[in-house]
């Protein structure tokens, strides 16, 4: 049987019985071309793993997955690290505080020992960032 029709413009399959729907909601849908069930049940299901749907000659097929850009890569590595160091440095407040309230004023050590902490982190991130913008050049 064939119940659908498949749009390589759309990279989709579509119901025949809804393409007046589709068209009326202002869908170009020019392209379609009927498909038997076998094909629309082949590319419905999950892709083969590193695969997407594709379009091969105008027919669905799986593809490789395209590798994900280094913009996003970057992106990604640098919210790590923002959230990282973020989360380092309201540690290294809370002991410095700490050791302010705690140890009193007086205690210097202490405070300084916490203070050479937080300026190594910031050199720490600082030097990771760059690190990750060498791994992921855009």
């Amino acid at each position: 049987m064939n119940n659908y029709v498949w749009s390589a413009s759309h990279v989709s399959f579509f119901p025949k019985s809804m393409l007046p729907d589709y068209e009326s909601a202002g869908w170009n849908l020019s392209d379609v071309v009927d498909v038997v069930d076998d094909i629309f049940q082949t590319y419905r299901s999950m892709p083969p793993e590193g695969k997407i749907l594709g379009v091969v000659d105008g027919m669905p097929e799986w593809i490789d997955k395209p590798p994900v850009p280094n913009s996003v890569l970057l992106s990604d590595e640098l919210a790590r690290l923002a959230s990282e160091y973020k989360n380092d440095r309201v540690q290294l407040n809370d002991a410095y505080v700490a050791a302010m309230v705690s140890d009193s004023p007086s205690e210097q050590t202490k405070q300084q020992a916490v203070r050479d902490q937080i300026i190594q982190r910031k050199s720490q991130y600082t030097a990771d960032i760059a690190a990750a913008k060498l791994k992921y050049p855009i």
